[in-house]
């Protein structure tokens, strides 16, 4: 009975540690109440997203969390043309206008799989594609990671991901699990896709400077 209230006691300090309410009565991670708040007031929080940010994000949650980014970023408004996917929604624009950017493209020719959560490595591909877009004239110039560390585990890195994983570890705005490994195939929740969004904007500027568009 001891033992029981011992781990009660710890289960509820932890629920106590790990969760705060932002301005838009979203539950978050005390860590990153601050930042969410900001995120929200740059409006990089999809409007539908789910309160619970301490939940994995879906792949259709990070499509109109990275088109939010592109826009604010850009400065412009995202277009859409007619995607292939057969299991999205009618009302699914952000996942179209992704697709349209080339932020984002489906699990297989027609389908996405939106209500999948997304995996590291997936994460920091489209982040990668949306600086890309918003950011730089020559998109080869994001593709050196001559500089980059490797990752333990880098045989588990997809091939398809390797550059966006090293770029975006290289500039500090996604790091892995911990100084070795990246844990690739590992799901990210929304409070810290979101950060990573809001790290994206803040770095912004500097992004500019270093590699100015033409």
């Amino acid at each position: 009975m001891k033992k029981i209230s011992i781990v009660l006691c710890v289960l509820m300090i932890f629920s106590f540690a790990c969760t705060a309410f932002a301005d838009g009565n979203y539950t978050v991670s005390d860590w990153a109440a601050d930042e969410v708040k900001k995120a929200e007031e740059l409006r990089l929080i999809p409007a539908e997203m789910p309160n619970d940010l301490t939940g994995n994000i879906t792949r259709r949650e990070f499509a109109e969390t990275a088109v939010n980014l592109f826009e604010v970023l850009s400065k412009e408004d995202a277009n859409f043309v007619e995607c292939p996917f057969t299991d999205i929604r009618d009302d699914d624009a952000r996942i179209m206008q992704a697709y349209t950017l080339g932020i984002t493209m489906g699990v297989s020719e027609t389908e996405f799989a939106p209500d999948l959560s997304i995996t590291r490595e997936q994460l920091a591909t489209m982040l990668l594609r949306t600086i890309v877009l918003s950011t730089y004239a020559d998109p080869t110039k994001a593709r050196d990671i001559s500089g980059a560390k490797k990752f333990d585990d880098d045989n588990l890195i997809s091939d398809y991901a390797k550059e966006a994983t090293y770029f975006m570890s290289s500039c500090g705005i996604i790091k892995g699990v911990d100084e070795t490994h990246f844990d690739p195939q590992n799901t990210a929740t929304r409070e810290q896709a979101i950060l990573l969004a809001l790290r994206i904007y803040d770095s912004f500027e500097e992004l500019r400077i270093n590699i100015k568009k033409e």
